[in-house]
Parts: structure tokens; sequence; C-alpha cells
């Protein structure tokens, strides 16, 4: 698993969100369990993902990924056209039956984008119930920020 500091660097990476501000990164990544330049053994904090997972903390990995998507992490500027955008271009889309919706295709993108490997037919069906409880009165750039948000925060991003 990856460490809370791999987990916030690999979300900008993967959305291509440009840190405007690094030092406001420590925070979340202290959230996360990992307070950076504090570890006490002088070997620095263990790799192991007994040490990173577990319900509190994955809590904080995907508040960070909803924070992080709806452009509340210290101001920066997230882009989730962009994402998509940049994925239709790069991404090629297979296995989708004609009669998909946008939102999934739009979750298939950003899974290939992000994650950059396939994902289970179990975190697709949570992701996509989750998508359809978005109130009727939710913009577009709202479902997509959530649905960025959920693909960051699925096991398949978690693994190293």
């Amino acid at each position: 698993m990856k460490t809370p500091e791999e987990f916030v660097a690999s979300a900008f990476r993967a959305t291509a969100t440009d840190p405007q501000n690094p030092y406001a990164l420590l925070n979340p990544v202290k959230t996360m369990g990992m307070d950076l330049f504090h570890a006490l053994p002088p070997t620095g904090y263990y790799l192991t993902a007994d040490q990173w997972m577990s319900s509190t903390a994955l809590v904080d990995r995907l508040n960070f990924a909803f924070q992080l998507t709806s452009g509340k992490v210290a101001g920066q500027k997230f882009d989730s056209p962009k994402l998509l955008a940049m994925g239709l271009l790069d991404t090629p889309v297979t296995g989708m039956g004609a009669k998909a919706s946008g939102s999934e295709l739009a979750m298939r993108v950003l899974e290939g984008t992000v994650i950059g490997a396939p994902v289970s037919a179990r975190t697709n069906a949570l992701i996509e119930k989750q998508v359809q409880a978005q109130p009727a009165k939710a913009s577009a750039g709202d479902t997509l920020n959530l649905l960025t948000a959920l693909v960051i925060g699925a096991p398949e991003f978690q693994v190293r």
C-alpha cells in the first residue's frame, strides 16, 4: 500500500494537478499519520501496509480525494474537464456496450487515466452506486469531481 506521502503525491500526479503551495500538503499527510520529518526512529517511517491501512486511514484518504477534487486542499486548482479530456485523448476505452451512460464512460476514462490499470467489477459497481445517489440537481462538474474522488479512493489506486 502507498504511504500517505506517496498517496498524496500520486493523487496530484495522476490528476495533473500542480501544487501551488507544497507546504500546504504537509497537513493532509500528517492527518493520514505521516508527520513528515518527525519519525522518531533513525530508520524513518515503515513502508508496510499494516502501518498505513485502517478504517480511519481509508476515510482520511477518501476525504482528501474529495477535498482535492473539490478544490478545498489549500486552494489548489483541480480541473476535472481537463483530466477527462486528457484521458479521452490518451486512453483507449474497450469493453463498453452501446448503451453505456456518460458517467460510465467518464468513469472508465478516469480509471484508465488515474489508475492506469484494470479496476474490479466490484469497485466499478460501488462507484456507479455513489454517482447514481447524487441529487438530481447536482451539476455535471460536481458529478465529475465526485467521480474522480471515488476513483482516487479506489483500492486499486491505493496499491504501489
